[in-house]
């Protein structure tokens, strides 16, 4: 996909986002795992999320992979970025790590948001990506984002399975 068709595509997750909250804020934008998530309540969890991302430093053009689970946090996430006008490439972390590897390398992003999981078992990859990368907690509930640098959690283990993006799938 080229920049112009990147382009369009953010435009037409926002124009949905916007039409569908003003029109219809109560009816169920999607349901992830048995969980209706409104219209309202996806327009507000963007709008925090694509807060967060501007307070990290992103800025409009800027591009971001993420590595999440499929499930609220990354739908949220999805429209988040489009909103902040930031350019989102999901890479799956089932695939291989030097597919992975591969892939970042070739997208070039400035940050990685990443679940604790994947962070600790793309740890490698992660920090030869030069990307700055965060680690997301409460995406995905009625909590706020918390992001934490990972160059910060250079021990990270399974200890701090409290870490994990909390989302629905």
């Amino acid at each position: 996909m080229n920049a112009d068709e990147a382009g369009a595509v953010m435009r037409l997750h926002i124009e949905l986002l916007a039409r569908n909250s003003a029109a219809r804020p109560d009816d169920a934008a999607y349901v992830c795992k048995g969980h209706s998530v409104s219209w309202r309540e996806l327009e507000r969890a963007a709008s925090q999320l694509a807060g967060g991302l501007i307070e990290l430093g992103l800025c409009e053009g800027d591009g971001v992979v993420t590595l999440l689970p499929r499930g609220r946090a990354d739908v949220e996430l999805g429209f988040a970025t489009a909103k902040a006008g930031i350019t989102r490439t999901h890479i799956d972390g089932r695939l291989a790590k030097r597919t992975i590897s591969a892939a970042i390398r070739n997208v070039k992003p400035k940050a990685i948001v990443v679940d604790a999981i994947n962070a600790d078992s793309l740890r490698s990859v992660l920090r030869r990506s030069g990307a700055s990368v965060f680690i997301a907690q409460g995406m995905g509930t009625d909590l706020p984002p918390v992001w934490f640098d990972y160059e910060e959690l250079r021990d990270f283990s399974p200890v701090w399975s409290g870490l994990e993006v909390r989302c629905d799938g």
